[in-house]
Order: C-alpha cells, then structure tokens, then sequence
C-alpha cells in the first residue's frame, strides 16, 4: 500500500490549504461578510483568476467560517452557475437553497417568492462560474437580483466568481453601473506555493517517506510552469502515486512522473479529438492521410479537394471550401493542427501541420469510426 488516503488529493478537500497564499484575497473578500453580520448595504464582488487559483474555496471557507456568526433569518448561499446555466435555473437552485424550493414555469414566480423569502433579511448569494449563465441568458438575472434590494428592502450581497477576465464586457453598461462590484484577482500559484501545498496533500495522502522531496518539487516546477493550477499539481501527484502502485512499487520517482504526465496529455488529447464535431474529424483524417502519404507541404486546397473525393464514403453531406476553412481554423484553435502562410508560383497560401503524433491521433480517429 502506497495511499493512505487518496480522497485527500481531490480538489475539495480539505480547502484550509487551497487558500494559505491568499490573505490578501481573503481580508477584502470579509468586508462584505462583515457588513452581512452588520446589516450595512448589500455589495457585489468579483473574484477574477485561472482555474485551480483558489477563487471557489476561498469563497467557501469564508462561507463556512460566517455561518456560524449569522442572526436568525440572516443567509449565505452558494450556487454553482454551470450545473443551473439558464435564469429559470439559476433562479430555481437559489430557491433550493434557501430551503424555499419552487416548481414553476413563471420566472416572475420565482423572483416572487424570493421577495417573501429575503424581505428585511441580509443574504450573500455566492455565484460561481457566473459567466455561464450571463454567456448562455444574459444579464438581466443579476439586475433583477440587485433590484430586489431596494423593492424588499433587504441587504443582498452578490459574489461572483469567473474564470474570465473580461468578465464585465459581458455586462451591459447599466448593469454594471448598479452593481459597481469590488473586483479581486486571484493569480495563479508559483512553484513555491504550489509545493507547499503538494507537500501537505502528501503528507496526509502517502504513507510516509513515500514520496521523495524531488518528486513534489519536480511535479510544483511543471504546473507552475504551465498553469499554476493547484488541482492539476494534486491530480498530477495522484496519477503518479497510481502508476507506483501498479508497479508494485513503495516510493514515487522522477520518472513516473513523467510517464504520469504523458498519460494525462494523452487523456487529454483524446477527449478533445473525441468531443470534435464528425465533418471537423474527417477533416483531421484527411491531413492525417495526406502527411502519411508523404506531403511536404499540406495545402487548405489539398485539403478540400480530398474531402470532395471521399465525404460521400463517410455518409456526411457536401461542405463548402469556405465552410472547410472554418473547420480548419476550428482545429487551429483546438491547438491540433498549425497553420502558416507558404509561397507558391501562384502567391501566399496557407499550410496545415499536425501538432500531435500520427498514431496518437490515428487511433483516437479509428476509436471513433473516422
């Protein structure tokens, strides 16, 4: 037995470590937790920062520490926006939460009985991966939120965490001149932070001297190199201490993090193949032909004029060169393939290459049937 407790690597627990580097984040976060437990006038806050920076356990941590503080009738919730995309469903989820569930097609239903519910109270409504749902029904949930303030008189507080910087572009310019949110940026971890908090996890995940100080250290300097995402360096560190354990081995090594590491770029590579749209990979199969074929310089024209002579094989309907453009500028921000400009006797025109190995990518497209 390599694992004491392998649970300890998921990202959810426990979160005292996920938020150790981020004092600063979390003393301006408590104003508005402290002017709940005053009952001064709600805030909104908007906590910025990569995946796996702390932003969501931070947020739960100062929810957990002020629940215990709070007055009768006095709220904190948090709602994970990408499970409820939609206003009706953000709407519901809220209601869930308040323990005042409501089952209706009438969204004026809802902001109904949230007005019962909060009239004269204080409540912070924690809103994670808010983008979603302002992205997929824009912004009136958040006005219509803010505005309930001021018909109850109730001292709403909005926290809203994202991913995504441009986060208030989204906002139309009314709304965000309502809300005038605190904003808080959470930078990704540096190698230092990350290996502290990989040194812990570790320490209460692997049976002692299980793994060596290079192998933290070595596993903080990749993903701070990378992302600075703290669940990455854990389930980095987890994959690693899995391929010990096949091996029947009692001590993680340098190398097995590297054989971790390739097996998760390759976990990756096949979802992202895997979750392409079929004409996007038949497209993908034709530059893999056309480069085991041995061509030099794969050409967007070579491109269509082999999906012209073998889409009909593959039951899909006739797309045009514009159309097949499109799909190969898809696969360029997918990052797999790259293009560039080449010149020709008839002037500048793009190449493709393929950025992942032929038979990586030929056996995913087989996998699939392409």
């Amino acid at each position: 037995m390599i694992f004491k407790d392998r649970e300890i690597l998921k990202a959810m627990v426990p979160p005292e470590d996920m938020i150790a580097f981020r004092s600063e984040q979390i003393k301006m976060a408590s104003l508005i937790f402290n002017n709940l437990m005053k009952g001064v006038s709600g805030s909104s806050l908007i906590c910025y920062g990569t995946p796996g920076s702390g932003k969501t356990m931070t947020m739960l941590k100062l929810k957990q520490d002020y629940e215990f503080k709070l007055k009768q009738g006095d709220k904190i919730i948090y709602v994970n926006t990408r499970k409820h995309p939609t206003e009706m469903q953000l709407l519901s989820a809220i209601t869930e939460k308040l323990k005042f569930p409501v089952r209706s097609r009438s969204i004026s239903k809802y902001y109904s009985v949230l007005s019962q519910i909060l009239k004269g109270t204080n409540c912070v409504m924690i809103l994670d991966e808010i983008d979603v749902v302002i992205q997929r029904s824009g912004d009136h949930v958040l006005n219509n939120l803010w505005e309930l303030r001021n018909s109850i008189k109730a001292n709403i507080s909005l926290i809203m965490i994202t991913n995504d910087i441009t986060f208030l572009d989204l906002l139309e310019a009314r709304v965000k001149s309502r809300l005038q949110p605190f904003k808080i940026m959470f930078s990704p971890y540096n190698a230092s932070e990350l290996y502290e908090l990989l040194v812990r996890r570790a320490k209460s995940a692997f049976e002692e001297e299980a793994v060596p100080d290079g192998v933290i250290r070595k596993i903080a300097a990749i993903i701070a190199q990378e992302t600075g995402d703290a669940r990455e360096a854990f389930s980095l560190l987890e994959k690693t201490g899995n391929l010990a354990e096949e091996q029947e081995s009692s001590i993680l090594s340098a190398e097995l993090v590297d054989k971790a590491l390739k097996f998760v770029e390759l976990n990756e590579i096949s979802y992202l193949i895997k979750t392409l749209p079929r004409q996007t990979k038949i497209v993908l199969r034709i530059i893999i032909n056309l480069q085991e074929r041995g061509s030099d310089q794969i050409f967007y024209s070579d491109v269509y004029n082999e999906y012209y002579k073998i889409y009909e094989s593959y039951g899909v309907r006739l797309l045009t060169s514009r159309r097949i453009i499109d799909l190969l500028w898809q696969l360029a921000m997918s990052g797999v393939i790259n293009t560039k400009y080449s010149s020709t006797r008839k002037g500048r025109t793009k190449t493709v290459l393929l950025q992942f190995p032929i038979d990586i990518l030929d056996r995913i497209l087989k996998s699939e049937g392409i």
